[in-house]
């Protein structure tokens, strides 16, 4: 499996990077998900995360593939101090 990063969701295939992963490693599509991507010296930590096949030659529907995609959990609190905020997402 491919992940694709792109630094635009209008990006064309020729502009992406493409990243091979085993599909049935948890931590090997992991690792490739954190890592940011890095253009022109900016590292950017929120890159579109594209899911390709290996034999993929576009950015198109029969070419991604969702099989070990991680889905990113995001939690979000209000102003509060921070002993708190991790409190709340260890229970959470």
């Amino acid at each position: 499996m491919l992940i694709a990063k792109s630094f635009s969701v209008k990006a064309k295939f020729e502009d992406l990077v493409l990243e091979p992963v085993e599909a049935n490693v948890a931590m090997d599509i992991i690792n490739h998900t954190i890592i940011p991507l890095s253009k022109k010296g900016i590292l950017n930590q929120f890159t579109t995360l594209i899911p390709l096949k290996d034999i993929a030659t576009a950015r198109r529907k029969e070419w991604l593939d969702f099989t070990g995609i991680v889905q990113p959990v995001v939690l979000e609190f209000d102003n509060d101090s921070l002993e708190h905020q991790e409190e709340r997402a260890r229970k959470t």
